[in-house]
């Protein structure tokens, strides 16, 4: 009994292992897949330095200081774990801290927005942990046991944010397969919105994509992985290496990139981008896909203002200077990528603009003013565009990934396959089109097939059942949390499957995510792994 109660002080962390992500009473097996050796060497580590402080008085006031932030850093680990639903790892700890610059401010951001009762805790331990009172008394880990049982209850009170699926268009669209050749003198403008899913798109104020306007819209249409550079490369090459955490710059893969087929084929390329670019090879990715690109810091120095900036981006308003500024006046048709960044995660409301956010405490509401004040923009733009160029023109409007605000328990982005992160707007403004024109699905993976079909480029072949304009397309998609195996998904047809690899649970649902059955038999699971493990063609 005296050995067990000189360790009283390590039952915290053994509750903590109990505890977190979920209670170990709900069954060890859904427990320990939540498990990962990176978790239980933190935890390891905690104990070993935990132990540490309690021998010796020499540098106590400095062992206890590495004690309080070794159990502080366990604590926001586990929250972390909790609030994304994910199992964190090595490899995912690495990419943390060698992108800690970019990230930082995001960190602080997640723990500012974390409950008051969260915060309190972390202050009461770091006051509490140094009375002696408590240590003569060997009630402190009665205390941190009490606190964490506090919070476990308060990180579970995330509530769900409802937010309803906006129709854009009619309920019930008509479907029209007819698209004529279009010229290939024909200006082509992306617009790549960051972190927006179909979900939150509301375009009553937006001039051009207005459902008053001769608008192409695929009314499904998904992304693989729910991170930037991923989808950016996917858009332009058509390749989803739906494993890997950043981008393989394959020169196979960029040579039958799109812009360097267009490029062969006579367009003059162009790459605008307000976020920092030398994050996850898309700095590489640009240099060698874009005869010309801009980012962040190139921004900067170009347009020589001073623009309001956060740790993911500059001021959108940057996009629409460069555009009337800068842009250059080509006799050869233009490919213009235009990628913003104020919707990104802490969500920048900017000093230029005009749509202050209802609740500025709130992340929701900023994301919404920072969406409105991009769809201004974009409205900018294509008119400045028109007025410059006096050329057909195909404006595209899409997104690299959603954003989740309590949908399913998720936030942010990277690990939920569900809609909320996976289902983003595609729509086209063609300037010689006078009608509305629906499609019913397609993919990010499918882009470039399908905008290529649009012309007749000679030595380019396109398989139309990859061709989301066309009847006969089929779509087989795949699905992945980012960075993790958390969260897997297959889409084909009107069929998705959804596997959370963690509780060993497989969902069939539809595009929509209306209808949701669980799949308990072991062979609906099997023929799961074959489709998703299927090599792509």
């Amino acid at each position: 009994m005296k050995f067990l109660s000189s360790y009283l002080y390590l039952v915290p962390y053994f509750l903590l292992l109990i505890l977190f992500p979920i209670p170990l009473w709900n069954g060890f097996a859904l427990w320990w897949n939540h498990q990962t050796i990176f978790k239980f060497t933190v935890f390891a580590i905690c104990i070993l330095i935990r132990i540490g402080s309690e021998y010796g008085n020499k540098y106590k006031p400095i062992r206890i200081l590495i004690q309080n932030i070794s159990f502080l850093f366990l604590l926001l680990f586990l929250l972390y774990e909790r609030k994304f639903q994910v199992s964190v790892s090595f490899s995912l700890f690495s990419y943390f801290i060698i992108h800690i610059s970019y990230l930082w401010n995001d960190f602080v951001f997640q723990i500012k927005e974390l409950p008051f009762g969260i915060h309190l805790i972390f202050f009461s331990y770091f006051l509490f942990s140094s009375f002696p009172f408590f240590k003569r008394k060997n009630l402190s880990f009665l205390f941190l046991g009490i606190l964490i049982l506090l919070l476990v209850f308060t990180s579970l009170q995330n509530p769900e944010r409802k937010v309803s699926n906006r129709t854009v268009f009619d309920s019930k669209p008509n479907i029209d397969f007819t698209i004529p050749k279009l010229s290939k003198d024909t200006d082509i403008v992306v617009f790549f919105l960051e972190g927006v899913g179909k979900k939150d798109l509301n375009l009553n104020r937006s001039q051009n994509f207005s459902k008053k306007n001769p608008v192409w819209e695929v009314d499904h249409f998904y992304i693989s992985v729910p991170h930037s550079s991923k989808s950016i490369f996917t858009a332009l090459t058509g390749v989803t290496q739906i494993r890997e955490t950043r981008p393989n710059l394959n020169p196979l893969h960029l040579s039958a990139s799109l812009p360097k087929i267009l490029e062969r084929n006579g367009y003059e390329t162009i790459f605008l981008f307000s976020q920092p670019s030398v994050f996850e090879n898309i700095d590489e990715m640009a240099k060698r896909l874009f005869q010309i690109h801009y980012d962040k810091e190139k921004l900067k120095s170009k347009l020589n203002s001073r623009y309001s900036e956060f740790s993911w981006g500059l001021d959108d308003r940057s996009l629409l200077d460069f555009v009337k500024k800068y842009l250059p006046d080509f006799e050869r048709p233009m490919f213009l990528w235009v990628g913003f960044s104020n919707t990104h995660s802490p969500y920048f409301v900017s000093d230029s603009n005009p749509f202050p956010a209802e609740n500025s405490s709130d992340p929701h509401s900023r994301f919404l003013s920072a969406l409105q004040f991009n769809l201004s923009l974009v409205d900018e733009m294509i008119n400045e565009i028109t007025k410059k160029r006096g050329r057909d023109t195909l404006f595209i409007l899409t997104s690299d990934h959603g954003e989740s605000f309590g949908e399913r328990g998720f936030f942010g982005h990277n690990y939920s396959v569900y809609n909320s992160e996976t289902l983003v707007p595609f729509m086209i403004r063609y300037t010689k089109s006078n009608e509305r024109k629906h499609f019913p699905v397609g993919s990010l993976s499918d882009f470039k097939t399908s905008l290529l079909a649009l012309f007749d480029f000679p030595d380019v072949g396109i398989r139309e059942e990859k061709n989301f304009f066309n009847k006969e397309y089929k779509i087989e998609h795949k699905f992945k949390s980012w960075n993790s195996d958390s969260y897997m998904g297959y889409l084909e047809g009107e069929k998705k499957w959804i596997y959370h690899s963690q509780s060993d649970r497989l969902f069939l649902t539809n595009w929509d995510e209306t209808v949701e059955t669980e799949l308990m038999n072991r062979k609906d699971k099997s023929d799961f792994f074959k489709r998703f493990h299927k090599e792509d063609p």
